[in-house]
């Protein structure tokens, strides 16, 4: 008479747990390694105000053409200084929200300026500020 005896699954139960463990373990290492580390992602977050401070340059550069009646790029410049601090807004609060609304309040006070045509004093003065609050981001 033969004795037939089944296979137990138990080998096959650890093999699978053990190719889970396994998996998960490389996914994570592999996950970790791919991903920028956090000083990456700040030092690109802070590249972000560099459009900011080369418009608000422009704007300086081209301010005395506004007030002679000239063809000015000045209130262009400030358009595109607010779209890049408007687009990258959300980022830069992650950073620091302090230094964000600062930012915008300074972007919106040398436009206004620009729109009335400020004295070319007061402009510089209200440039400086929003320079110098941008370049907080940038630790300089």
């Amino acid at each position: 008479m033969a004795i037939y005896r089944t296979q137990s699954r138990r080998p096959l139960i650890l093999f699978g747990v053990a190719s889970l463990l396994v998996g998960l373990v490389l996914g994570g290492v592999i996950g970790r390694l791919s991903s920028p580390d956090l000083a990456a992602q700040l030092a690109a977050a802070r590249a972000d105000v560099r459009p900011i401070l080369t418009s608000l340059d422009v704007v300086r550069i081209e301010y005395d053409s506004l007030l002679t009646g000239g063809d000015s790029g000045s209130p262009g410049a400030i358009a595109r200084a607010k779209e890049a601090f408007t687009a990258r807004r959300a980022t830069l609060a992650l950073i620091d929200q302090d230094i964000t609304a600062r930012l915008a309040a300074a972007l919106e006070r040398v436009g206004s300026l620009v729109d009335a045509k400020a004295p070319r004093a007061e402009l510089e003065a209200a440039i400086d500020d929003a320079e110098a609050t941008a370049r907080e981001f940038t630790g300089g």
